[in-house]
């Protein structure tokens, strides 16, 4: 049937008088960039899938989890994520009981700090040991605390990149502080933080001043630019496979825009996310 088409169509051009046909168009659809800024999520199960495999020959469990669990949440029966799930899943918890059994090993010969560094290798491998935890914060406490007042805006992510360096020992400020991985902390609470150097910055012993927060008005010219300006960047951390970064970028436009309603959307989008890897 193809091949009838085509002899009617070169004999339509005999016709009319044309010499050769014009070269077929062919038409290429490009993502338009204004697609990945309305949708940003719909290349995460490709992107998570490679960065998974990555962090698996590096060793780094953790992440592998938590990439291919991403790669699970929007693809929920693929075969490959379910298997790595189970398998790293597996891995850590003998790693996270060998680590815990250490930790009590040191406890009962008297070395706190031997047996606090077990605790927190446990802590890595898995975040929710309530045991490790529990010892960590009741069995090897140590005088030398760090203390942080909240501030508006602040999360436990964010609070552990301050003190820590670190936003993944989200789990340390959570727990200390009593509160969700995703709670923004109210303002001027006083949080007792475990010390995990051996000296501390001197800065990290003074209690945070807080900030005042700025009064509500509606969103000037200016504003609005800013917020689009935070949103765009919200997007470049997301497709940086950055969900908390996104997260705070998304957070500011908010913050100078509250009727964005895309960085109101994907905020959402993104914090649903990690409570969807945070539960399993």
């Amino acid at each position: 049937m193809k091949g009838k088409n085509a002899i009617a169509i070169l004999a339509l051009y005999a016709l009319v008088g044309c010499a050769t046909p014009p070269a077929p168009v062919i038409l290429v659809e490009k993502p338009a960039e204004r697609d990945v800024e309305k949708d940003p999520f719909r290349i995460f199960p490709d992107t998570y899938r490679s960065r998974a495999l990555a962090q698996e020959k590096q060793g780094e469990v953790q992440q592998a989890l938590f990439s291919w669990k991403i790669v699970q949440s929007f693809l929920p029966d693929d075969p490959e994520a379910l298997h790595k799930i189970e398998h790293i899943q597996k891995l850590i918890r003998t790693e996270a009981d060998r680590h815990f059994q250490k930790g009590l090993s040191y406890l009962n010969e008297g070395s706190l700090p031997s047996a606090r560094r077990e605790f927190l290798l446990v802590l890595a491998y898995d975040p929710q040991h309530k045991a490790a935890l529990d010892y960590l914060k009741t069995k090897t406490a140590e005088a030398d605390y760090l203390l942080y007042e909240t501030r508006q805006g602040d999360t436990p992510s964010g609070i552990a990149k301050k003190v820590y360096g670190d936003s993944a020992k989200e789990f340390l400020v959570a727990y200390f502080s009593n509160a969700a991985a995703n709670d923004q902390l109210k303002p001027g609470i006083l949080v007792k933080l475990p010390n995990l150097e051996p000296e501390p910055k001197r800065e990290h012993k003074q209690m945070a001043k807080q900030a005042k927060p700025k009064s509500v008005s509606s969103p000037t010219a200016r504003d609005k630019a800013r917020a689009d300006e935070h949103y765009r960047k919200g997007v470049n951390y997301f497709l940086a496979e950055d969900l908390q970064g996104a997260i705070r970028e998304w957070e500011e436009t908010l913050r100078l825009d509250p009727g964005h309603s895309r960085a109101r959307r994907d905020i959402e989008k993104a914090r649903s996310l990690l409570v969807y890897v945070g539960s399993k």
